[in-house]
């Protein structure tokens, strides 16, 4: 019998959810990020209320950066997901807000607690900017603050895989900067943002992830008519 293979744009950890469940469930998994990270310079504006983070590297970028943390002792803290959430807290931020990990239902509910305020946005130069866009027309002050660039990888390599799942827009901009989509692949996007991308790209038939969690992904792969 041959074992599906299943791609995901995202270095994965031994304790990776979606390598656990999938590999039980015999399968092959692939995992690789596409993109390459530089930090880049910044300052902090003078005021602001809240810091809102898109991402894990968002937070890691920024705190490695950060000349002193007594600088964001009183601000508030706010994440787009679970999973930045906790990550932002193992690295010693108390975080006020946890969003829904997808843009919309995120935006509204942050609105109701950030009303009136200043929002600061640290983030990728490349980032789809979601939460900001949404809030354009709210009582919300949003800052914008580059912090860290993110690119395509100029090489890297892929196995020709049954199943894609990508984690991001630029992964998957990335991925077929280099490959073509095969009729008999299926692609599995993170969020509505990534579906988007990937229908942007050309491709009409993406499955979306009901979460932002490897667990969602790797439910949805198992779900995929075998």
């Amino acid at each position: 019998m041959n074992l599906l293979k299943v791609f995901i744009s995202r270095d994965l950890k031994k304790d990776s959810p979606f390598q656990q469940i999938l590999t039980q469930a015999n399968f092959l998994v692939y995992g690789k990020n596409l993109l390459q990270f530089h930090p880049v310079k910044f300052s902090l504006p003078a005021t602001f209320d809240w810091l809102f983070f898109y991402s894990k590297n968002g937070v890691q970028f920024f705190l490695q950066s950060l000349p002193d943390r007594a600088l964001i002792d009183t601000k508030k803290i706010a994440t787009i997901g679970k999973g930045t959430a906790d990550f932002a807290e193992e690295l010693g931020l108390s975080v006020n807000f946890v969003g829904t990990g997808q843009p919309i239902t995120t935006a509204k509910n942050f609105e109701k607690v950030a009303s009136h305020q200043k929002v600061l946005f640290p983030r990728a130069k490349y980032s789809r900017q979601s939460i900001q866009k949404l809030l354009l027309t709210s009582s919300i002050e949003c800052l914008d603050l580059v912090i860290y660039e993110n690119i395509p990888k100029d090489h890297f390599s892929v196995p020709n895989c049954d199943i894609l799942v990508f984690t991001s827009p630029l992964n998957a901009i990335s991925y077929f900067q280099q490959y073509t989509y095969k009729n008999s692949q299926h692609l599995v996007a993170i969020g509505k943002t990534t579906e988007n991308a990937l229908i942007q790209l050309g491709h009409k038939n993406v499955l979306t992830a009901t979460q932002p969690t490897e667990k969602a992904l790797a439910e949805l792969v198992l779900s995929l008519d075998r």
